[in-house]
């Protein structure tokens, strides 16, 4: 009998703090496999492209440890993804394309097909 796998999950080390100490580094847990209803809730967004990657990435990024200057965790949303710098955006865009290419084997137009 078919079950779902449990999704893949890998950490990245946000570029604009690996020279940091590693306890300073920005550390996030992301789920590489990506689900049909994460790509459809991306494609559901309006506005740019920028817009849909801050927005799956809010979808698949598991946790990170990122906190408030009292110690409280930052929780994982839309509008704290969109915080990060454009230069970590494009990190996690381009690490998540080559992971979900790797995983099913197809390129960005295959995809789309």
């Amino acid at each position: 009998m078919p079950s779902f796998l449990q999704p893949r999950t890998k950490q990245y080390v946000l570029p604009s703090t690996a020279s940091n100490k590693p306890e300073d580094q920005a550390i996030l847990t992301i789920r590489v496999d990506a689900t049909a209803q994460d790509l459809m809730v991306s494609d559901e967004t309006e506005g740019g492209n920028i817009r849909k990657t801050v927005v799956l990435l809010a979808t698949l990024i598991e946790k990170w440890n990122y906190t408030e200057p009292d110690g409280t965790p930052v929780p994982v949303t839309t509008d704290n993804v969109a915080r990060l710098s454009p230069t970590d955006i494009q990190y996690l865009e381009k690490q998540l394309e080559a992971d979900l290419k790797s995983s099913t084997g197809l390129d960005d137009e295959e995809k789309k097909a």
